[in-house]
């Protein structure tokens, strides 16, 4: 389970008293997010889950690298990456607009069993403390069949433009980090922003651990 979390304070932006703290976790048996409320005491010293988890329906996805993550290639080497199979990435960002509220996740999944990695993100309603159970918008991102894309971070506004990170890699291409985006007018579950290197890799991930290859580029970037 990741918490939700915020960052900057632009006026009217803070979330209205008494607003609960919100975790939210990838279902391990349906394709849904599960989002649950987390409330503390006065003195802020013990805590408890307030609400059994809401399941937020979300675009199904292919599960192949069950059990076998370790599937990213690079440039020049044999040795393969690991995609953190379809986990939840990072803080879930908490955002609230005019009186709307919402949370926003991203994570790494597979179009089909022969795509590349991908990232899945979405806007969840949490408005008034009530978790709708469809999203408001999401998207599979996938601006072409040749790069792997995973281990996403996004960041959202205090007027609803967000921006999503992401590693890229392929048999072609050593690992790197590029970023998309959207603004908030867009047409929902779009990204408008062209896929855009920000750093270009310079060679592939072959060190060893403790006799083995290292598969854990996200240990790496970060």
């Amino acid at each position: 389970m990741i918490p939700s979390t915020m960052l900057g304070a632009a006026p009217g932006s803070l979330p209205p008293a008494g607003t609960p703290n919100y975790f939210v976790s990838e279902s391990q048996v349906s394709f849904s997010f599960e989002v649950r409320t987390f409330s503390t005491s006065n003195n802020y010293t013990t805590g408890t889950f307030t609400v059994a988890p809401v399941s937020v329906s979300q675009s199904p996805y292919d599960t192949t690298f069950d059990g076998n993550p370790i599937i990213v290639p690079q440039a020049g080497t044999t040795t393969k990456l690991n995609t953190l199979e379809d986990r939840l990435l990072q803080k879930v960002p908490y955002r609230r607009i005019g009186s709307a509220e919402s949370l926003w996740v991203v994570h790494s999944v597979m179009a089909t069993p022969n795509s590349t990695v991908l990232p899945q993100w979405a806007q969840i309603d949490v408005s008034g403390g009530t978790i709708s159970a469809t999203a408001v918008q999401q998207q599979i991102y996938a601006p072409d069949s040749t790069l792997y894309r995973w281990i996403g971070s996004l960041s959202v506004d205090k007027d609803g433009n967000m921006a999503l990170g992401y590693s890229t890699s392929s048999s072609s291409t050593y690992p790197s980090i590029a970023y998309s985006g959207r603004f908030a007018a867009n047409t929902p579950g779009t990204l408008s922003q062209s896929d855009t290197q920000v750093v270009v890799g310079e060679g592939a991930e072959t060190n060893t651990c403790g006799g083995t290859a290292c598969d854990g580029w996200e240990t790496t970037h970060r």
